[in-house]
């Protein structure tokens, strides 16, 4: 059963709490975490548990529960300060861990909740421009900050990317009914190709457009900017911390240069990983 992740030190992850527990039909139980609630969904028997440190720093939390998958419940910044929701794999492609996580490592995740959590985050905000002028983008990003280590899958939905947005009851309501509608609801599997990618921005709009509209399942993708820098065993270990079997690779072709391809594309042949090209699979 899936855990919500939820911290005291991010405004953003508590606004979302707070719409859990209005809309959520959540129940406080007996137990406390670091002196915090433990809540209960009554239909489902989620837990929502509170912690004290930053969500990027909660490395120690398979020590205290055993559940199959972490969903931490995040703010995201970002210096164009644009609302935002979005959703990615944690882990670090580099030397570079600022926030949080070890270097040179990711996290095990699941590509098949990254892609449900799109698709329902895309919804909801359809869903809402009817109703009013909802300016929220909805984008999956790459894999980057902590935590790396952590035995239970997790993944991350956040929402940007200001103060202004962290505190904003509408995006928050909209995190909050994505989380309970991919935790209530069994979403066909059958026919999902489970994949990692490289290329691209931060911002993954092309393997956006992938998840949302073919059957492919993205989970670990590393950004144009850390290609030069990434390992064989780093791209193995995107594979092996993927909960799903991973049999492609999708490159953004026009993404990466020459000689990035060239290295990808050497480690995958190795690897006898199959891969695509994102724009061929897009114009099919």
């Amino acid at each position: 059963m899936p855990i919500i992740i939820v911290s005291n030190q991010d405004l953003a992850s508590l606004t979302i709490k707070q719409q859990l527990l209005e809309i959520g039909n959540f129940i406080e139980t007996s137990d406390k975490f670091e002196g915090n609630i433990i809540y209960e969904h009554k239909e489902t028997k989620v837990l929502m548990v509170t912690i004290n440190s930053r969500l990027i720093d909660a490395n120690y939390l398979d020590e205290y529960f055993d559940t199959d998958l972490f969903i931490f419940a995040s703010k995201h910044k970002s210096e164009s300060e644009k609302p935002s929701l979005l959703v990615h794999a944690p882990g670090n492609w580099t030397e570079d861990n600022s926030y949080g996580g070890n270097v040179c490592e990711l996290a095990l995740t699941s590509a098949r909740m990254i892609k449900q959590i799109l698709k329902e985050l895309n919804q909801q905000v359809n869903q809402q421009r009817q109703i009013s002028q909802l300016e929220y983008d909805v984008t999956s990003e790459v894999t980057h900050h902590g935590p790396t280590n952590l035995k239970i899958p997790c993944v991350f939905i956040e929402l940007g990317s200001n103060e202004t947005y962290w505190k904003d009851p509408i995006g928050a309501q909209i995190v909050a009914k994505t989380i309970l509608k991919v935790l209530s609801e069994n979403f066909p599997e059958s026919n999902l190709k489970y994949a990692i990618g490289f290329g691209g921005p931060h911002y993954a709009s092309n393997f956006n457009k992938v998840q949302l509209n073919t059957n492919y399942a993205i989970s670990h993708i590393a950004a144009k900017y850390v290609l030069d820098k990434i390992t064989e065993n780093l791209i193995i270990e995107a594979i092996n911390k993927t909960i799903e079997k991973v049999s492609y690779a999708l490159l953004d072709w026009k993404g990466m240069v020459k000689a990035q391809r060239e290295k990808i594309i050497g480690i995958l042949d190795k690897l006898d990983i199959e891969y695509h090209r994102i724009q061929k699979i897009l114009a099919k």
